[in-house]
């Protein structure tokens, strides 16, 4: 189960005895001792390492030095088992305890109270301290027998009430010769049979799942095969245009370039115009305007041209003869082994899709299989209503 964080402050504020005060120090001055050299912790117990912000983690010692405390950290997020080791340097560390620490600490600040009680019984639970969880769970329904949280505690453990006692539900079930399997009381013959079926189903489910992923694989690379081919046509489509074209391209170059000159020499002209003499000064600012006019028009159109001639000369490259020859047999290259891909995935694809219809029809067989077989099973009649609820209760929890 996943550890439930415990503050540093809580652990700070807990009223100790002088002993337990004295143990926990000893502890931890033992655990923060300074180290030399690194010194690998092998079987060691699951501790709690309480950090000077307050925060605090659970995992078991891997190795400690005089700097850092490396832990393996275990812990389910959204279904999935994660472990890994972790870092910490000591520096930021308050505090190292074990979980025997940590449930002496929690069991000494705990009232007799039937909610507290149940918290620490789910608690413990929680940490696998199943003894001592319903010891605790127990306490608390003492005073409220009808605790819910209490109630749930024992439910996980496996206890049952049957006739004013608290009793263990294998081991009533197994008293009578019974067992439990999927919500429903059964002797071990049809257990089994039940198990052999289950498997069989799962199996199958596995298989036709896995089977229909491979189809989905298949299908999205002959999809992409069949892009790269494409593409890779049109290119050479490109470039067999541009190879033929070469020579009117060269046209359009030496068209710019005289382009060029004519609006150079525009721009030239335009720069040389001035006003005459003899003209008035409302003429002359007209002149001047009109000049400026020029020159800008001559700039630009000689600015275009220029682009132009860019432009060309690039068109003009993508046409030159050692470029698309070298352009042309890479696409070859790559239409052919694109070609290959698609006729590989394709000559895989067509026997996996031809599987999926009897994969199906074998976890559809064995689907009804295992759910006629559990079907028929039938419960004694004798069966506790208890029993009864607690086993309905397997499959609503399992649900």
């Amino acid at each position: 189960m996943p550890a439930i964080p415990l503050r540093l402050a809580l652990a700070l504020t807990f009223t100790l005895t002088l002993t337990t005060t004295a143990t926990l120090i000893g502890f931890a001055a033992t655990s923060l001792a300074a180290a030399d050299a690194v010194t690998a912790v092998a079987n060691e117990p699951v501790v709690e390492v309480f950090f000077v912000n307050g925060d605090s983690v659970r995992g078991v010692v891997v190795s400690k030095t005089a700097e850092t405390l490396v832990l393996h950290v275990v812990a389910e997020k959204k279904g999935t088992r994660i472990s890994a080791d972790r870092s910490f340097p000591m520096s930021q560390i308050k505090l190292i305890a074990t979980l025997a620490d940590e449930y002496r600490m929690r069991t000494t600040n705990t009232p007799n109270a039937p909610v507290e009680q149940a918290e620490l019984a789910r608690w413990c639970y929680e940490h696998d301290l199943h003894e001592e969880a319903q010891g605790h769970a127990l306490k608390s329904l003492d005073i409220e027998p009808v605790n819910r949280d209490a109630l749930g505690t024992m439910r996980h453990l496996g206890q049952i009430q049957l006739e004013g006692t608290w009793q263990n539900i294998d081991t009533w079930l197994t008293s009578k010769g019974l067992v439990r399997y999927e919500g429903l009381a059964m002797d071990e013959a049809t257990r089994q049979q039940l198990i052999t079926l289950n498997q069989k189903r799962t199996a199958d489910a596995t298989a036709l799942s896995e089977a229909k992923q491979a189809v989905e694989t298949l299908t999205n690379l002959n999809a992409s095969a069949k892009t790269r081919v494409e593409k890779i046509d049109k290119s050479r489509a490109e470039a067999n245009t541009a190879e033929a074209t070469a020579g009117s391209r060269q046209k359009a170059v030496d068209a710019a370039k005289q382009a060029l000159t004519t609006a150079s020499k525009r721009v030239e002209e335009a720069g040389k115009s001035t006003a005459s003499g003899n003209q008035s000064q409302e003429q002359q600012k007209r002149a001047a305007a009109a000049a400026a006019t020029a020159r800008d028009n001559a700039e630009a159109a000689r600015k275009k041209a220029n682009e132009a001639l860019a432009a060309a000369q690039k068109d003009l490259a993508a046409a030159d003869p050692a470029t698309v020859k070298a352009r042309k047999a890479r696409l070859e290259a790559d239409l052919t082994k694109a070609k290959a891909d698609l006729e590989k995935s394709a000559t895989e694809l067509t026997p996996l899709q031809a599987a999926i219809p009897a994969k199906q029809a074998a976890a559809d067989a064995s689907a009804k299989a295992y759910d006629e077989a559990r079907a028929a099973v039938q419960q004694p009649a004798d069966l506790p209503p208890a029993v009864r609820n607690f086993l309905a209760a397997d499959i609503a929890l399992k649900n």
